[in-house]
Formats: C-alpha cells, structure tokens, sequence
C-alpha cells in the first residue's frame, strides 16, 4: 500500500545515484545491494527504535515546538509502521503540524484523509472543523462554500460550537444560502 509506494519512491534516487556513482568506480557491485528494496529501510528521521518510542520522539519534538522535525517524524512513523495502533494519533498530529505551520492544503488533505480512515474518532468534531479553517485559508470562496456546506454531513450530530463557527466561516466568504 501507501508504506511500499513511499519506501520505493525514497530508494529510486538514491539507487540512480548510488548506479550513477558506481559507473564511475568499479562495476558498483556494493551499491544494488545498498539500496535494494529487500533490505529494511532504517528510518531518516525517527531514532531506529520500537515505534512506541518514535512516536514518542515525533511527539517530543512538536511539544518543543520544533515542528519541521516533528512533521517530518510523523510522516516518516506513517511511512514505516503502517500497521501500529498510533497511526490515528501521528495522523492526527501531522495535520496539526501542518496546520500550525501554516501548509493549510497540507493539513486540509490530512485531515480528510483522517476522518476517511477514522469515522468514530472522538477527535473527529475538531479534524472536520479545522478542514473549514484549513480551506478559509487557501480555498476561492466558490470552492469553500461548497467544503463548508458538505462537512456537517461528516458529523453524527454536529456541536453548537462547530455549526456557529462554520456559519461564520460561510458568511465571511459570502456562501449565499
């Protein structure tokens, strides 16, 4: 799935390179096996630990607010654990990130992408109205309006708090209806 496509997409550079180099040298016999796809990734980012300690460490540092590692800590966690009970929480956390970071088509996407795979998360109400906030700052009004009127649909029962703010949203960008 998603783990292979981004594994296999991170070693094509580095295998084109490390056969570009080896053109050089002798035949390059090292560097196919260097950077064959059998050989397990060790993550960039992420110590080389359990994925309960690097998840722990993506944590750590978005609570140092050193939020460039901890979105690329995050991705990376996703990337190379794929089935560990955290992936919510670092999905979760990455949209955060790129929220805060201000990557608001970033954080719109992976915050869909997080109600998509996590329908009954408790966390849902707040990942659905920061899609809204996400799109006020990106979107053409047209494009927010239509957003804004389908995301109450997301929502079993839509909170006060979240319909107020949403209206507002539609008001500022002129919805009509």
């Amino acid at each position: 799935g998603q783990a292979t496509d981004l594994a296999s997409a991170g070693t094509l550079p580095a295998d084109s390179a490390a056969t570009a180099a080896g053109a050089n040298d002798n035949a390059g016999v090292a560097a196919p096996v260097v950077g064959s796809p059998a050989a397990p990734a060790k993550p960039e980012v992420l110590p080389d630990a359990s994925p309960e300690e690097q998840y722990n460490f993506a944590l750590q540092r978005a609570m140092q607010n050193d939020l460039e590692t901890a979105e690329a800590a995050f991705a990376e966690f996703r990337a190379i654990n794929g089935d560990h009970p955290r992936q919510a929480d670092a999905l979760f956390w990455l949209g955060r990130i790129q929220f805060l970071r201000e990557q608001f088509d970033l954080a719109a996407m992976t915050f869909s992408e997080f109600n998509s795979a996590y329908p009954d998360d408790a966390r849902i109400v707040d990942t659905t109205m920061w899609i809204a906030e996400a799109v006020s700052r990106f979107a053409p009004a047209d494009q927010a309006c239509a957003i804004y009127a389908s995301l109450p649909n997301l929502l079993e029962s839509p909170p006060e708090r979240f319909t107020e703010r949403l209206a507002a949203l539609s008001q500022s960008a002129n919805c009509g209806g």
